[in-house]
């Protein structure tokens, strides 16, 4: 190799890394302008047939940061055939969550594998995964240029799986977020296999801003591209802040 072609192999390098770095970075910012420390909020979970018939459900929603750790409590309070269902989910900066679920049929409190996180949740078309932050270091990030979505500059940012295992265990093999330029608010998400075909795909709407300039987003859906079904959740009641004790964020009391 001459010392031309060294030195742009070297350039070449230098931006590639400087591209994904900045990729990587723009979801990074994206999951800090919707970060809170804590939180309570009611929501409406409607789940539709490929029919559209719909099902709703209720749940009640606490969060609260402590330390490195995001934990957060939500329990199914409508119908009554779901009434006291509750799932944990502990969301760490540098590892992957730690969830359980508590049945009242059972009386008791399981722990959702890793290998369960592409499950439904809930017999929604969300995932148990979607319910929990992504861990960033378990993934890799391209930034495929920029589009305009529902009349919005977005980043189009491509996140694979940094191993098969990850891939796996999510359900899907690749991703596409198209990323607000001007507030990093992530507003479509479409996920595919290792063929490329379509799986899901996620939108969000009606974000807010809240009184320590994060933001809400009061509206999400999940479409299941293949059957037709989709999710919604619609958020009612949301304000900032947890007044739940500590114990009421642990595996031995979350039930309660």
């Amino acid at each position: 190799m001459n010392l031309k072609m060294f030195f742009s192999l070297l350039i070449m390098i230098h931006f590639m890394t400087v591209y994904s770095q900045n990729a990587q970075s723009i979801m990074q910012k994206s999951m800090d302008a919707i970060s809170f420390e804590g939180f309570e909020m009611t929501s409406t979970l409607f789940i539709y047939d490929q029919k559209g018939n719909s099902r709703q459900r209720t749940i009640q929603t606490s969060s609260k940061q402590s330390a490195n750790v995001t934990k957060t409590v939500s329990k199914f309070l409508a119908p009554p055939e779901v009434n006291g269902t509750s799932i944990l989910i502990h969301d760490y900066e540098d590892k992957t969550a730690d969830m359980w679920i508590y049945l009242p049929s059972t009386r008791k409190v399981r722990r959702i594998a890793s290998s369960e996180k592409k499950g439904s949740f809930m017999g929604t078309e969300f995932s148990n995964g979607n319910m929990s932050k992504p861990e960033l270091n378990d993934y890799t990030f391209k930034l495929s240029g920029t589009e305009i979505y529902e009349g919005k500059e977005c980043f189009k940012i491509e996140i694979k799986g940094k191993s098969p295992e990850i891939a796996k265990q999510d359900g899907f093999t690749i991703q596409y977020s198209w990323v607000e330029k001007s507030s990093y608010l992530n507003q479509k998400t479409e996920y595919y296999d290792q063929k490329g075909k379509l799986l899901k795909t996620q939108t969000f709407s009606h974000y807010k801003k809240q009184p320590n300039g994060k933001y809400f987003c009061f509206s999400m859906e999940m479409k299941n591209e293949i059957n037709g079904r989709r999710s919604v959740i619609e958020t009612k009641s949301f304000t900032l802040g947890s007044a739940k004790k500590e114990k009421a964020f642990s595996p031995a009391n979350f039930m309660e």
